[in-house]
């Protein structure tokens, strides 16, 4: 009988535990000799306002948090240099209601990336065309749109960042 109880609750709280997964090791593979990454800020060739800094920033942090290399905006002191390019921003419409409305969104984001190595003069990593997307829904409430798109934003490019550095250091 107590088998059966320590099973059933077993199976109940399964649900309900997450797994809790996340990478807590440093894990780098780049050659031994790049300790110091450059990530200067982003070229913004899109009209949207503060998108280089949320991405760099992004970039940033995430480097910081998977791997032991120290990051730096000054490209003279760093044995490799990440250079990006943001060149597409779109914000389409995906589901819409009777008056012609959009209620979810679709934000696309086309950046060009170049990860190299200053001391071996070589391209380590190059995308010309990183592409990231992610969606958000537009309140009943007109008045919130440009409140919904700024979080939605800064999930992109965190997701955008999140991918990029996983790509770099995991896929070298």
């Amino acid at each position: 009988m107590l088998f059966k109880t320590i099973l059933i609750s077993l199976i109940l709280l399964l649900p309900t535990m997450g797994c809790g997964y996340r990478m807590t090791a440093r894990y780098n593979s780049l050659p031994p000799h790049i300790t110091t990454i450059a990530v200067p800020s982003f070229e913004n060739r899109t009209m949207q306002f503060d998108l280089s800094a949320k991405l760099t920033q992004a970039v940033k942090r995430e480097f910081m948090e998977r791997s032991a290399c120290r990051i730096s905006s000054d490209e003279a002191e760093a044995d490799a240099v990440l250079h990006g390019i943001i060149s597409g921003y779109s914000v389409t419409p995906i589901a819409i209601k009777r008056q012609n409305v959009g209620t979810s969104f679709l934000i696309t984001l086309t950046v060009k990336i170049v990860f190299s190595d200053r001391r071996e003069d070589r391209v380590l990593y190059s995308n010309p065309s990183f592409i990231l997307r992610e969606e958000y829904i537009l309140s009943e409430r007109n008045v919130d749109f440009y409140v919904e798109e700024g979080p939605a934003i800064e999930r992109a490019a965190q997701a955008f960042a999140d991918r990029l550095v996983a790509t770099i250091l995991e896929d070298f």
